[in-house]
């Protein structure tokens, strides 16, 4: 079992994946803490505003759980989706974050 994470712009399905936990930091900021299924995720997502993606991701790349993340290459998919999709989105897009 593992911890993975999803994230899909809804209007043309454009999406990122981090496989890892690294310390709950993406159920945090995305406030999805009932989605940690403990040895993994529960499988569920939500729809987010493109102002809740690009805060919650912000954070998510500047927090001290991904700067300290064995790997430090893993969060790049992720960095490029919010530099490339996030930051690029109108404000009316709606985001999926799903967790398993």
């Amino acid at each position: 079992m593992s911890h993975d994470f999803y994230i899909e712009r809804k209007k043309d399905k454009k999406k990122a994946v981090f496989n890892g936990y690294a310390e709950g930091v993406f159920y945090k900021h995305f406030h999805c803490e009932k989605y940690n299924a403990i040895w993994s995720g529960s499988n569920d997502g939500k729809d987010i505003s493109k102002k809740g993606t690009e805060n919650a991701l912000r954070k998510i790349l500047e927090s001290e759980e991904i700067k300290n993340y064995p790997d430090p290459d893993r969060i790049n998919e992720i960095r490029e989706f919010y530099e490339n999709v996030v930051l690029k989105s109108n404000e009316q897009d709606k985001f999926y974050v799903h967790f398993l």
